[in-house]
Protein backbone atom coordinates (compact mmCIF):
# COMPACT_ATOMS: atom_id res chain seq x y z
CA UNK A 1 0.00 0.00 0.00
CA UNK A 2 1.61 3.26 -1.27
CA UNK A 3 -0.25 5.63 1.76
CA UNK A 4 1.45 3.52 4.55
CA UNK A 5 4.86 4.05 2.78
CA UNK A 6 4.37 7.59 2.08
CA UNK A 7 3.45 8.13 6.16
CA UNK A 8 6.67 7.43 7.44
CA UNK A 9 8.61 8.94 5.40
CA UNK A 10 6.76 12.46 5.89
CA UNK A 11 7.06 12.24 8.97
CA UNK A 12 10.58 11.51 9.34
CA UNK A 13 10.82 14.13 6.66
CA UNK A 14 8.93 16.90 8.75
CA UNK A 15 11.25 15.54 12.16
CA UNK A 16 14.25 16.52 10.40
CA UNK A 17 12.89 19.93 9.10
CA UNK A 18 11.53 20.97 12.88
CA UNK A 19 15.17 20.02 14.26
CA UNK A 20 16.89 22.07 11.81
CA UNK A 21 14.38 25.01 12.60
CA UNK A 22 14.46 24.44 15.89
CA UNK A 23 17.73 24.22 16.22
CA UNK A 24 18.97 26.89 14.41
CA UNK A 25 16.60 29.40 16.20
CA UNK A 26 18.28 28.11 19.74
CA UNK A 27 21.40 29.07 18.18
CA UNK A 28 20.19 32.22 17.06
CA UNK A 29 19.04 33.05 20.74
CA UNK A 30 21.59 31.69 22.11
CA UNK A 31 23.65 34.70 19.85
CA UNK A 32 21.74 37.35 20.70
CA UNK A 33 22.07 36.70 24.33
CA UNK A 34 25.47 36.62 24.31
CA UNK A 35 25.69 39.93 21.74
CA UNK A 36 26.01 43.42 24.16
CA UNK A 37 25.03 45.50 20.83
CA UNK A 38 22.18 47.65 21.21
CA UNK A 39 19.09 45.69 20.24
CA UNK A 40 17.72 48.81 18.14
CA UNK A 41 19.51 52.28 17.51
CA UNK A 42 17.82 55.17 16.35
CA UNK A 43 19.86 58.30 15.17
CA UNK A 44 18.75 61.40 12.77
CA UNK A 45 19.72 59.25 9.98
CA UNK A 46 17.32 56.42 10.55
CA UNK A 47 17.44 53.13 12.65
CA UNK A 48 19.72 50.55 12.75
CA UNK A 49 17.79 46.79 13.74
CA UNK A 50 20.08 44.09 15.92
CA UNK A 51 17.21 43.03 17.61
CA UNK A 52 17.00 39.67 15.70
CA UNK A 53 18.00 37.39 13.61
CA UNK A 54 17.84 39.50 10.51
CA UNK A 55 20.00 42.51 10.97
CA UNK A 56 19.67 45.71 8.58
CA UNK A 57 22.01 48.34 7.64
CA UNK A 58 20.32 51.87 8.31
CA UNK A 59 16.73 52.14 7.68
CA UNK A 60 16.40 55.79 6.83
CA UNK A 61 13.84 57.75 8.26
CA UNK A 62 13.45 59.31 4.20
CA UNK A 63 12.51 55.79 3.16
CA UNK A 64 9.70 55.23 5.93
CA UNK A 65 6.24 56.13 4.49
CA UNK A 66 3.98 54.68 6.76
CA UNK A 67 4.34 53.26 10.12
CA UNK A 68 1.74 50.42 10.99
CA UNK A 69 1.29 47.77 13.77
CA UNK A 70 0.02 44.22 13.39
CA UNK A 71 -0.60 41.55 15.66
CA UNK A 72 0.42 38.15 14.44
CA UNK A 73 -0.30 35.18 17.26
CA UNK A 74 -0.68 37.49 20.10
CA UNK A 75 2.84 39.27 19.12
CA UNK A 76 2.52 42.79 18.22
CA UNK A 77 4.94 44.22 15.18
CA UNK A 78 5.52 47.71 14.19
CA UNK A 79 5.72 47.53 10.43
CA UNK A 80 7.74 50.18 8.87
CA UNK A 81 6.32 50.70 4.95
CA UNK A 82 9.21 51.90 2.87
CA UNK A 83 9.13 53.44 -0.62
CA UNK A 84 11.76 51.42 -1.99
CA UNK A 85 11.64 47.59 -0.23
CA UNK A 86 13.45 45.91 -2.69
CA UNK A 87 16.69 47.57 -1.16
CA UNK A 88 16.01 46.79 1.97
CA UNK A 89 15.24 42.44 0.70
CA UNK A 90 18.77 42.97 -1.62
CA UNK A 91 21.05 43.93 1.70
CA UNK A 92 20.19 40.43 3.25
CA UNK A 93 22.79 37.55 1.48
CA UNK A 94 21.73 34.86 4.04
CA UNK A 95 19.26 33.18 1.85
CA UNK A 96 17.16 31.95 4.95
CA UNK A 97 16.83 34.99 5.92
CA UNK A 98 16.03 36.43 2.42
CA UNK A 99 13.13 34.28 1.99
CA UNK A 100 12.02 35.30 6.02
CA UNK A 101 12.27 39.05 4.93
CA UNK A 102 10.41 38.04 1.31
CA UNK A 103 7.56 36.55 3.55
CA UNK A 104 7.43 39.98 5.68
CA UNK A 105 6.74 42.04 2.65
CA UNK A 106 4.26 39.64 1.11
CA UNK A 107 2.58 39.24 5.07
CA UNK A 108 2.79 42.98 5.73
CA UNK A 109 3.46 44.80 2.54
CA UNK A 110 6.92 45.51 3.60
CA UNK A 111 9.78 43.54 4.65
CA UNK A 112 10.48 45.49 7.61
CA UNK A 113 8.78 44.61 10.63
CA UNK A 114 10.40 45.15 13.96
CA UNK A 115 9.25 43.51 17.43
CA UNK A 116 9.91 44.26 21.14
CA UNK A 117 10.66 40.56 21.89
CA UNK A 118 14.28 40.51 22.26
CA UNK A 119 14.62 44.40 23.46
CA UNK A 120 14.15 45.39 27.03
CA UNK A 121 11.44 47.27 26.59
CA UNK A 122 7.32 47.18 25.59
CA UNK A 123 6.18 47.09 22.58
CA UNK A 124 4.38 50.51 23.49
CA UNK A 125 7.72 51.97 24.14
CA UNK A 126 9.29 50.63 20.94
CA UNK A 127 6.37 52.32 18.52
CA UNK A 128 6.38 55.17 20.54
CA UNK A 129 9.76 56.23 20.34
CA UNK A 130 9.90 55.24 16.75
CA UNK A 131 7.07 56.87 15.51
CA UNK A 132 8.45 60.36 17.73
CA UNK A 133 11.84 60.08 16.36
CA UNK A 134 10.32 59.35 12.55
CA UNK A 135 7.95 62.42 13.32
CA UNK A 136 11.28 64.25 13.83
CA UNK A 137 13.48 63.19 11.76
CA UNK A 138 11.92 62.61 8.55
CA UNK A 139 11.92 65.45 5.44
Amino acid sequence: DNQSDYYPAYLKGMGVILILFFGWSTLVTLKKLTDNKPGITLNKQGIINNSGAIKNDLIAWDDVINIQTKTVNKNDFLILIVNNPDHYIDQITNPIHRKLIQINQKMFDSPLALTSISLKCSFETLEKLIRSEWDKNRT
